[in-house]
């Protein structure tokens, strides 16, 4: 329901409100795009793929920096790849590379490795 939706968009509006505000506080800096991805990972990691894969959606959401959303991109490519779904997998590792940092090499890395996958078989 619209109500529900609101409620969702409050409770990440003011998680990242909180994350920002108290930063300083911490060693580890986390921000509300880390702190959805990392959900996403250990949903994945913990066999519930498609909650998984709907966490990092909605990730998406809420990120505005092509870095980060390279980052999440690439775990839903690694997601899929991992349930050998490789035409979706290609999918997330392309978008990735496209919003990738230079620096940030593995969504290029995973595109070779499913090509050479591809062409050996």
């Amino acid at each position: 329901s619209n109500e529900t939706a609101k409620a969702g968009r409050d409770l990440a509006n003011n998680m990242q409100l909180f994350l920002a505000e108290n930063d300083a506080d911490t060693d580890s800096p986390m921000n509300l795009a880390s702190l959805l991805n990392l959900i996403g990972v250990n949903l994945v990691k913990k066999g519930h793929f498609t909650r998984g894969m709907n966490q990092y959606s909605s990730a998406l959401a809420f990120i505005d920096d092509p870095a980060v959303k390279a980052k999440v991109e690439f775990n839903m490519g690694m997601g899929y790849y991992r349930q050998k779904r490789l035409s979706e997998a290609l999918y997330w590792f392309e978008k990735s590379a496209g919003h990738a940092a230079p620096d940030f090499i593995k969504p290029k890395n995973m595109l070779l490795k499913i090509q050479q996958q591809r062409s050996a078989s």
